[in-house]
């Protein structure tokens, strides 16, 4: 009788699309996690933002280097996320869209940010040093929001559907 109940049990599983994998997955549990990672970075790019408007030629950069450093933890932790996380198969497609295009996308977003952080530390705020990157700081600020606004929408839209019983 069991063999027949976990026969039955599988084949309504396989049947109705999922994996046997997508058993053992809390798929709101990721997706609120998830959510809450991409939450954190995108707070903590905003605050190196507005960090990096606030510098002044008297002004003290510890608060910048500071929230660059808090920029670069988030990352990383919502890296590590979907590194350790177990998506379910329908929720691959987010899988497949960070590290398509936005893990790289932060990846560089970084590098320029450290090398500006570290001009700022080594030589303080001057134009001359930081002029440089005025462009590509404010290009990739720009091009971040609609990077996470693009992410942040797959999720919503999967969860959506998700929600609704149908799935990609």
């Amino acid at each position: 009788m069991k063999k027949i109940a976990t026969f039955l049990t599988l084949s309504a599983v396989l049947l109705s699309g999922c994996s046997f994998s997508d058993l053992f997955v809390d798929e709101v549990e990721t997706h609120n996690g998830l959510i809450q990672k991409m939450d954190g970075v995108l707070m903590a790019e905003e605050n190196f933002y507005n960090e990096y408007w606030a510098l002044t030629d008297e002004g003290e950069v510890t608060m910048f280097v500071e929230s660059y450093d808090e920029f670069a933890t988030s990352v990383a932790d919502l890296d590590e996320f979907y590194v350790s996380t177990k998506f379910s198969s329908g929720q691959q497609i987010f899988v497949d869209e960070y590290n398509e295009y936005y893990k790289g996308f932060m990846q560089d977003y970084l590098e320029k940010s450290e090398e500006f952080k570290d001009v700022i530390e080594k030589d303080g705020y001057t134009f001359e040093a930081m002029e440089p990157y005025f462009a590509d700081l404010d290009t990739f600020t720009e091009d971040y929001v609609e990077m996470h606004n693009k992410l942040i929408d797959t999720i919503n839209l999967q969860s959506d559907y998700t929600s609704e019983g149908m799935t990609y």
